[in-house]
């Protein structure tokens, strides 16, 4: 690709002491059978080999820019939005995998439906040695998103999305880089573009990316933190729209509200922290006492039984 050539896509990676799966990250890219990208690293802060790994990769498609420590993906990936020069936004972690076929994929869903925004497939999650554990679907996706996304929980993501940059750049929409969304910001970014109903999102049936299970990932190196700020932003939408004082939905919010409890029950069993994990599960059946999956969780928690997902 010619230096001065304005790219299609541009690829977005935002990592963060990534040093161990990083270069695989960008090899799964430059394999891409659709050739017309750049490739954006923005490594917030790592403190590790990132740097070194990234650079060992000689590609003029390649560009690496380090910034001091935001501790928020949402500020890396914002920032590599806005150096971005495709007609295209892929957003990838510096620890998941793209499959050869990908980029063709999707490219080939725009043009054959222009009118689409937004691009995602599912994701198949993997363990030790690479072994499959189980695969992710996002869609199919129905015309109230906002409602799925809401009621169901996130069903979109990274890895998975590709998008029109207008979006960003003409729209204004952005990831919020609030840091009580730390987790959670691309599952907030979501819900605002699905709730105005201006966009439109594409499900893609085919697992087109692989992400690895670690308990150095964000998520599970960050139970807590996410499991409070997925319920700061349930309840923050639930407030906007007024359904905090609707009764009818009373058991609808408790219910939902308790299987982010039972989640953060879960990342904790998966890292067998199982006194922290009992906390999680007792604390989703007082929220909604009729769930078997959290009495469930609970006494395996209790008797030091992995349940081996998240």
């Amino acid at each position: 690709m010619q230096k001065d050539k304005t790219p299609l896509i541009s690829v977005v990676i935002s990592a963060y002491n990534k040093g161990n799966f990083i270069a695989s990250t960008i090899e799964s890219v430059l394999r891409q059978t659709a050739g017309d990208f750049e490739i954006i690293v923005i490594d917030d802060g790592s403190v590790d080999n990132t740097r070194e790994q990234t650079l060992k990769i000689k590609d003029g498609r390649i560009k690496y820019f380090y910034q001091e420590p935001s501790g928020l993906p949402a500020c890396a990936r914002n920032r590599g939005i806005e150096r971005a020069r495709g007609r295209y936004i892929a957003l990838l972690d510096g620890d998941d995998r793209w499959i050869p076929e990908k980029l063709e994929k999707v490219l080939s869903v725009f043009s054959e439906n222009p009118g689409t925004d937004v691009v995602c497939h599912d994701l198949m999650v993997t363990g030790e040695n690479a072994k499959v554990i189980r695969r992710t679907h996002y869609g199919p996706y129905p015309e109230d998103l906002y409602g799925k996304l809401l009621w169901e929980g996130n069903c979109l993501g990274i890895t998975m999305a590709v998008l029109k940059k207008e979006i960003f750049c003409t729209h204004n929409f952005w990831f919020d880089e609030d840091e009580r969304l730390f987790c959670v910001e691309d599952y907030d970014f979501w819900l605002r573009l699905a709730e105005t109903g201006k966009f439109s999102f594409f499900y893609l049936p085919e697992a087109l990316a692989e992400h690895p299970v670690s308990e150095e990932g964000i998520v599970l190196s960050n139970v807590k933190k996410n499991t409070i700020n997925s319920l700061h932003l349930f309840d923050k939408n639930i407030k906007r729209r007024g359904y905090d004082t609707d009764f009818a939905r009373r058991n609808l919010i408790r219910k939902r509200r308790a299987s982010m409890m039972r989640s953060g029950g879960l990342s904790y069993n998966y890292r067998r922290e199982y006194r922290k994990s009992l906390i999680w599960f007792a604390k989703s059946i007082r929220e909604y006492p009729f769930s078997k999956n959290s009495y469930a969780g609970f006494l395996l928690s209790l008797f030091r039984v992995r349940l081996g997902k998240v």
